[in-house]
């Protein structure tokens, strides 16, 4: 992998871009911890876009 261009690192659990690897199955609760963290921050990007679409309505809407 690494002589095609990945970056390997010596993880148990590993993400990029939403994608969640581990080095192999003896990681998973490394691998288990890291998928809920990718939860968790999808998760809350999803509540702060929310909250600016509102912000972003309620101003449209003064300013009318």
């Amino acid at each position: 992998m690494i002589n095609v261009g990945a970056k390997w690192q010596d993880k148990g659990g590993v993400s990029d871009g939403g994608i969640v690897t581990s080095r192999n199955p003896g990681d998973l609760e490394a691998l288990s911890k890291q998928i809920i963290t990718e939860i968790r921050e999808a998760a809350e990007a999803r509540r702060r876009r929310g909250r600016l679409e509102l912000l972003l309505r309620g101003l449209t809407r003064q300013s009318n």
